[in-house]
């Protein structure tokens, strides 16, 4: 019963015993002598009063009774066969625990059928799986067992093009020390990194040529042994090289050694140069008008270019940029009110710009892939400037940074689009000091972020798949296939709730690559690693699930908490009529009727 509907019952139960008992005593004031009864009467009826407003309360609210111990304690997997029992603790064992202690049942559902009397639950070892989580709907305490030692996390790399390099990130469990190290088809090794308990990694490597490659991550302790192992799948894709515009104000070295650099690179360049007095020197030229930037995936653009646009030419590239195009602002001077005023309304608020200072990059992984401590300038820093211009809000995603952290080259969302910031006033000397693959690398960074992608989005697994268990493959169509390695076909069918980003699940029989289609022809690969890969990347992902649903469920129904539950009415219902009747009949006794 609810708080104030009780204590509502209970003032009217007590003013309706009170009435009765001043009833009684003014009868026994005002009455003849000789009607008023023995002596023992009075006290009698007012204890009888007293004792029938007592037990209708207690039938209206009956207090709660103790149900014992009522636990089940759940063994999962890698849970210890020692179990702390109390008194009315129902102890089983899912089919990941062994057998060893508590009685056998195929899931959790069914033992709470079996069990319906259970008021909590406590889970034992590595956690409940997808299946058992499911059903639970009263308190969950979880002791879980030691964190596994293994990799806890791993965040497999997304496509890339032949050259281009990729990374993979994750974390490690309880090991105390040791390495992750990442080597190639071959079996060289391409990375290695120091890791300790409970740390976060991130290993590079790059891509050769176009095809599809596993590369193996492992995990050794600190005398070198192997802890744990994974194969990396990485698709290499031979895309379509980016169609790039550049627009300057002026010539200068930065646009001309860009151009080079793009050459060699095989991109498709247009290069304009502002001459003055509305003269320009345009290679491979291209207008600005809505189709030709349609077609375009990289505008790259100066103040002093876009200063000298019309307000037709600055809103066709307001709409190519919404509609997907990717947008690189480089001022290399102080900017206008007017200048400011458009690049904050796409997106890029600037303050500063007023001042010069020297760049220190940030510093490169090394031939062995292991990152230098030494926090010394490159040759080239003394020769590297930037515009102090500084983003104005939060929001901005940083694309390059210097050695101190400070953003280089940032962007922010647009419609379809994406509109970056680079900051950094004469890259070109790069080249200059001898490091042109420094200088490539700068530039197709800001490239890969911010041109439009070629086609729309692959599908893609959403985590690790595993041969025998359910899969999710994510921005899947109606009506694709998914084949396998042994040839064989399954059609995707969306999951209706997946939200805007349609996914579907199917469920590989083996191990290998999986080709995605449709009836225009392939739509992407996907790798599935053995049915045992990752152990501790599952471990830990059941320990998290399971800790999150302890925090989260609920008590098993109304009327429930913790091992006690509301009492039967019926007792105390019986006895207030046999109160009432007394009563009624000690009423009757006396000489003449109360009035």
């Amino acid at each position: 019963m609810s708080g104030p509907s009780n204590l509502s019952i209970t003032m009217l139960i007590g003013l309706g015993a009170a009435l009765a008992i001043l009833r009684i005593l003014l009868w026994r004031r005002n009455g003849p002598a000789d009607q008023t009864g023995l002596s023992w009467r009075l006290p009698t009826l007012i204890g009888l009063n007293l004792m029938a407003a007592a037990l209708l309360y207690l039938t209206l609210d009956p207090p709660d009774v103790g149900v014992g111990s009522s636990r089940l304690v759940v063994r999962t997997g890698g849970a210890t066969t020692r179990v702390d029992r109390r008194a009315g603790d129902v102890v089983v064992a899912l089919p990941e625990a062994s057998p060893d202690v508590g009685e056998r049942v195929p899931d959790l559902a069914t033992a709470l059928r079996r069990h319906p009397e259970v008021r909590s639950l406590v889970v034992l070892g590595a956690g409940l799986t997808a299946r058992d989580r499911s059903t639970v709907d009263r308190p969950v305490t979880f002791d879980p067992s030691d964190r596994p030692l293994g990799l806890t996390r791993l965040v497999m790399p997304d496509p890339v093009s032949p050259g281009g390099a990729f990374i993979i990130s994750g974390s490690v469990g309880g090991l105390q020390a040791g390495s992750v190290e990442l080597a190639d088809p071959s079996g060289a090794v391409v990375d290695r990194v120091a890791i300790h308990s409970g740390a976060e990694f991130v290993v590079t490597g790059a891509a050769r040529t176009a095809g599809l490659a596993l590369f193996d991550l492992q995990l050794k302790d600190a005398q070198g042994r192997l802890v744990e192992r994974v194969d990396v799948p990485l698709e290499i894709r031979a895309e379509r090289p980016p169609r790039v515009v550049v627009l300057a104000g002026a010539p200068g070295p930065e646009p001309r050694f860009l151009r080079r650099w793009a050459d060699q690179a095989g991109i498709d360049i247009s290069l304009q140069l502002g001459l003055g007095a509305g003269v320009e020197l345009t290679a491979r030229p291209a207008p600005l008008t809505a189709a030709a930037l349609a077609e375009t995936d990289l505008l790259i653009i100066d103040e002093r270019r876009w200063e000298n646009l019309g307000s037709g030419e600055r809103a066709e590239i307001r709409a190519g940029v919404a509609g997907g195009m990717g947008l690189l602002l480089r001022p290399t001077g102080p900017l206008s009110e007017s200048t400011r005023r458009d690049w904050a309304a796409l997106g890029a608020p600037l303050t500063g710009g007023e001042t010069l200072r020297a760049l220190t990059l940030e510093q490169q992984h090394g031939s062995d892939g292991e990152q230098t401590t030494e926090n010394e300038p490159l040759e080239s820093a003394p020769d590297l400037t930037l515009r102090d211009f500084v983003p104005v809000g939060s929001g901005a995603a940083v694309m390059l940074s210097d050695a101190d952290r400070n953003p280089l080259a940032t962007w922010r969302p647009y419609g379809d689009g994406r509109v970056g910031v680079w900051v950094v006033a004469d890259s070109y000397a790069l080249v200059l000091t001898g490091q042109p693959d420094r200088y490539g690398a700068l530039w197709s960074r800001m490239f890969s972020v911010l041109a439009r992608p070629d086609g729309g989005a692959s599908p893609a697994l959403e985590g690790i798949a595993r041969a025998g268990q359910r899969a999710s493959l994510c921005a899947a169509s109606e009506g694709q296939t998914v084949i396998g390695p042994d040839g064989t076909r399954a059609r995707l069918v969306l999951d209706p709730r997946s939200g805007s980003i349609a996914c579907a699940a199917f469920w590989p029989r083996l191990t290998g690559w999986y080709a995605v289609s449709d009836a225009e022809g392939e739509r992407g690969i996907v790798y599935v690693h053995p049915a045992d890969a990752t152990p501790s990347v599952v471990s830990s992902e059941l320990r998290q699930a399971t800790l999150d649903l302890a925090r989260s469920a609920l008590p098993h129904r109304a009327g429930v908490v913790g091992n006690r539950t509301g009492g039967s009415p019926w007792p105390w219902f019986l006895a207030f009529v046999a109160i009432a009747t007394v009563l009624w009949w000690l009423e009757r006794r006396r000489p003449k009727v109360l009035s």
